[in-house]
């Protein structure tokens, strides 16, 4: 399934915040543009010599960065590495789903 990538700028004094909404079917994600996220938390994460993007919950185990999926039906976690690097583009803070 193909997202559609909008960004939308908000500008608060002295700092500009970037928001991306991805479109994915049936649901709206709005990602906060940031490099870092906390254990627990969904990013957006590029992967694979940055050709693909995914969606993630995170956690941090020693020198790794673990990607686990919420729907585990036929998805294993990734695990981010030196071998294996990946970037962070941000944390997801809200998801709508259209009926």
């Amino acid at each position: 399934m193909e997202a559609v990538l909008i960004y939308h700028h908000q500008t608060r004094i002295k700092k500009q915040i970037i928001i991306q909404i991805l479109y994915l079917g049936t649901k709206r994600l709005e990602v906060k543009q940031q490099s870092t996220v906390d254990d627990g938390e969904i990013a957006a994460v590029l992967v694979d010599d940055n050709e693909e993007a995914t969606l993630k919950r995170i956690k941090h185990v020693g020198n790794q960065v673990l990607l686990i999926p919420d729907n585990t039906d036929g998805y294993s976690p990734l695990i981010l590495n030196k071998e294996n690097p990946g970037r962070v583009l941000g944390k997801v803070i809200e998801v709508r789903r259209k009926f």
